[in-house]
C-alpha cells in the first residue's frame, strides 16, 4: 500500500472519530437523564453539561484542524499526532464523565473500551498500548483521590457496600478495567493486521495481474521497461529507479531505464562485476537486498551513485534460470524504512520482469536477424526496401531530397576466384563496417546483394551525397585489407552511383533504379570514380 493511500485512510478514520465523538456526546446526554428520569438516581448534570460543552467545542476546533491538515496536504507522521491529540483529549474527558457519572459503577465506563477499538484501528500497537495505560493510571488517579477524599465521591450504586467493600469494589474495578483495556487493545490490533495483511494480499495480487497485464501487452523492450520502473516506483511509493541489463558479450553491466535522476546518470553508469562490491554482494543473494540507510552500506561507493544522493534502495537481480539478465532498483534520497509488502511485491515484480525482459531480448533479436544481413551485420535487402518506402513517404510529406548511393566492389569476382571464397567473406564484412564508420548516425547501410551495397541517405540533396560518396570512394581506395589467417595485404576500389529524389526519381522504384544505372555508367567509365543519374562522372 503507497503512502498516499495509507493517508487518505487515516484522514478517513479521523473523520469517522469525529462522527462517533458527536455520536457519544448525545448518547451520554440522553443516557444522563435516562438515570435520572427513569432510574430515579441523583446523577448531578452541572459537570456534565460543561464537560458536554468542552467536547463540543473541541470537537469543532478538530474539524477545523482536519480540513486545513487536509487541504494542506500533511503527512503520514503529522496525522498520527493529530489523531493521537484527539484521543488523549477523548481519555480525559471520559474519565471525567465516569467520575461524575459514578466512578467505578458508571454506565459510561464502557466508553473506554469503545476508544481503545478506535485506537488499535487508527494508531501503532505501541502508541496504543501507552494511551491505554494513560487511561488506567488517569482512572486509577481519580480513585486515589476519591480514596483520599481529595475529590468528592458520587454514588450511584443501586444496593449498599460497607467503605472496606467499596474500596476493594473500587480496585478490583480498576484492575478489571486495565485488563479489558488491555484486551481489547490486543485484540483490536491483531484483528486488524489480520485484515491488512489480507487486504495486502489482494492489493499485491491486482497489482502483479495489473502489471503482468500491462507487459504482456508488448514485446518493446523500451515500453516494458518504462512500464516495470514506473510500476515499481508506484508500489514502493519511492522517488526514483532505475534497471541496469547485463552485456554478456563484454561482461558488463549498464544502465538502461531511469526514473527521477539525472540524464548523466543514465549516460555514465556501465560497469563490470568487481567481487566483493554491490553488484557481486546483489547477485549472490538471489533474493532483495534492502538499504534504508545506503550510507551505513561500505560496499555502496559508486561516485556517481553517491552524487546523486540515493540514500535507501532495494535492489532485486533479474535472472531467467541461470541466466543474468539484469539488476531492478527503486531508490530514495532519504533513509527509509520498506514495508515487508513493498520488499514482496518488488520480488514478485521482478519474477515477471526477468522473463519480460528475456522475451523482449530475444524478439529483439529475432527481428534483427529478419532484416541483418548475416554475414556482414549491416541491414539486408529486404530492409532496405522498407526503410527507403518509409524515407520517400516522408520526403514527399515534407517536400525534402533524399538520396540513394548503389555502389560495388570493382572486380570482385576476380578477387574472389583467385583467392577463395573465404577471403572473400573477409572483404566483405571489412567493407560493412568502413561504411558504418563512414556515414552518418541516421543514413542506413545495407548488402543490395553479392558484393553490392547501398545507403540511403535521408533529407540529403545531390552536392551533399556526392561529398560522402566521394568520401567513400577515397576511404576504400586508401583501406588495407587485412586477414587473420595470413600477413598478405590488399588494396581494392569502389564504384558508386547517386541518384536523388525528386530531381531524379518520383518513387522507391524509380530511385533505385536511378542509382543502379549511375553505378552502371560509373563502372563502364573505368571504376573507381563515382558517377551521378544522367550526370558526367565525377573522378
Amino acid at each position: 500500500m503507497s503512502p498516499f493511500k495509507k493517508k487518505i485512510t487515516l484522514i478517513e478514520r479521523i473523520k469517522w472519530l469525529i462522527v462517533i465523538r458527536w455520536v457519544a456526546l448525545a448518547g451520554m446526554l440522553l443516557a444522563a437523564h435516562f438515570i435520572r428520569i427513569i432510574g430515579n438516581l441523583p446523577l448531578p448534570m452541572l459537570p456534565l453539561y460543561v464537560i458536554a460543552s468542552i467536547i463540543a467545542l473541541y470537537n469543532i476546533l478538530f474539524i477545523v484542524c482536519e480540513k486545513l491538515m487536509e487541504s494542506r496536504d500533511y503527512g503520514q507522521a503529522d496525522l498520527e499526532k493529530f489523531a493521537t491529540v484527539q484521543i488523549v483529549f477523548d481519555l480525559v474527558a471520559i474519565t471525567f464523565i465516569v467520575h461524575f457519572s459514578g466512578g467505578v459503577g458508571s454506565p459510561f465506563i464502557f466508553y473506554f473500551v469503545l476508544l481503545m477499538i478506535t485506537t488499535g484501528t487508527m494508531l501503532s500497537t505501541i502508541t496504543s498500548y501507552l494511551l491505554a495505560t494513560f487511561a488506567i493510571m488517569l482512572f486509577g488517579s481519580l480513585v486515589v483521590l476519591e480514596y483520599l477524599k481529595l475529590i468528592p465521591h458520587i454514588h450511584v450504586i443501586p444496593f449498599e457496600l460497607s467503605l472496606r467493600t467499596l474500596r476493594i469494589f473500587n480496585v478490583g474495578a480498576v484492575i478489571v478495567l486495565a485488563s479489558t483495556l488491555y484486551f481489547m487493545v490486543y485484540s483490536t490490533n491483531y484483528l486488524i493486521n489480520i485484515i491488512e495483511k489480507k487486504q495486502e494480499g489482494v492489493e499485491e495480487l491486482s497489482a502483479l495481474l495489473e502489471i503482468g497485464k500491462s507487459i504482456n501487452s508488448t514485446l518493446k523492450l523500451d515500453d516494458i521497461l518504462d512500464l516495470i520502473l514506473h510500476s515499481a516506483i508506484r508500489i514502493t511509493g519511492t522517488s526514483a529507479g532505475s534497471i541496469a541489463l547485463f552485456d554478456e558479450e563484454n561482461l558488463e553491466f549498464s544502465i538502461r531505464a531511469t526514473v527521477g535522476f539525472s540524464e548523466e546518470f543514465m549516460h555514465t553508469l556501465k560497469w563490470k562485476v568487481r567481487p566483493g562490491g554491490m553488484t557481486d554482494l546483489i547477485l549472490k543473494r538471489r533474493n532483495p537486498l534492502v538499504l534504508e540507510d545506503a550510507l551505513k552500506e561500505p560496499t555502496f561507493n559508486n561516485p556517481i551513485a553517491l552524487e546523486e544522493g540515493i540514500r535507501s534502495l532495494i535492489a532485486v537481480p533479474l535472472f531467467v534460470e541461470e541466466k543474468i539478465i539484469g539488476i531492478l532498483y527503486v531508490d530514495d534520497f532519504k533513509p527509509r524504512t520498506f514495508s515487508e509488502s513493498e520488499v514482496r511485491l518488488v520480488s514478485f515484480l521482478a519474477t515477471q520482469v526477468a522473463i519480460a525482459i528475456n522475451n523482449a531480448q530475444l524478439h529483439e533479436q529475432t527481428r534483427w536477424l529478419a532484416v541483418t544481413d548475416g554475414l556482414t551485420d549491416v541491414f539486408n535487402h529486404r530492409y532496405f526496401y522498407e526503410h527507403l518506402e518509409k524515407e520517400m513517404k516522408r520526403a514527399e510529406r515534407y517536400n525534402r531530397p533524399l538520396s540513394v548511393i548503389m555502389m560495388d566492389i570493382d572486380y570482385f569476382k576476380d578477387y574472389n576466384d583467385a583467392c577463395g571464397h573465404k577471403r572473400g567473406d573477409d572483404v566483405l564484412k571489412q567493407m560493412a563496417k568502413m561504411l558504418i564508420k563512414t556515414t552518418r548516425k541516421f543514413d542506413v547501410v545495407a548488402r543490395y546483394g553479392g558484393d553490392e551495397f547501398t545507403i540511403i541517405l535521408p533529407e540529403t540533396d545531390k552536392t551533399e551525397a556526392l561529398n560522402i560518396a566521394e568520401r567513400i570512394r577515397r576511404d576504400v581506395e586508401q583501406y588495407v585489407f587485412s586477414f587473420d589467417d595470413s600477413p598478405e595485404k590488399r588494396y581494392l576500389t569502389m564504384s558508386l552511383g547517386i541518384a536523388t529524389y525528386p530531381y531524379d526519381a518520383g518513387n522507391v522504384d524509380e530511385l533505385v533504379d536511378g542509382a543502379d544505372r549511375a553505378l552502371y555508367k560509373a563502372k563502364k567509365r573505368g571504376r573507381n570514380r563515382v558517377c551521378l543519374f544522367l550526370n558526367s562522372p565525377v573522378v
